[in-house]
């Protein structure tokens, strides 16, 4: 049995990953409702 190993991610790197539920049919108007967020709050 082969065990592949994940190199671990570098402690500069600053990205974060989240998920996010959305029921169907939703999903462009949450996309929207979180870029407005982003843009609100000034966090890129």
């Amino acid at each position: 049995m082969a065990v592949e190993k994940t190199p671990a991610p570098s402690p500069d790197e600053e990205a974060q990953w989240y998920v996010v539920h959305a029921y169907s049919g939703h999903e462009e108007k949450v996309k929207k409702n979180l870029e407005k967020r982003i843009e609100s709050m000034d966090m890129q």
